[in-house]
């Protein structure tokens, strides 16, 4: 599939949105921008904030327990687990 430059701006106004930082002007600032890591987990946090999950409330487990990821390391909730002290 051809990228979509279209979708690509979606999905930096949305990360805008719920995070409060913008990502630098211009073309290919995007990829490089998510890369280094610290808008996404910005944007963990503020998921999380404001889904009221806070640190052991259980949330996350029981979305996992539904998926039946719980015990794979590459999960997305262990990944997710893993951002948990982490601030940006």
């Amino acid at each position: 599939a051809k990228y979509s430059y279209e979708a690509e701006a979606k999905c930096k106004e949305w990360i805008e949105t719920l995070t409060g930082e913008k990502c630098p002007a211009g073309e290919q600032q995007f990829g490089p921008w998510l890369q280094d890591g610290v808008v996404l987990c910005k944007l963990v946090n503020s998921i999380k904030e404001k889904s009221g999950e806070t640190q052991g409330d259980g949330r996350l487990a029981k979305i996992a327990k539904i998926h039946d990821v719980q015990g794979k390391d590459d999960s997305p909730f262990n990944k997710s687990k893993k951002m948990d002290n982490i601030t940006a």
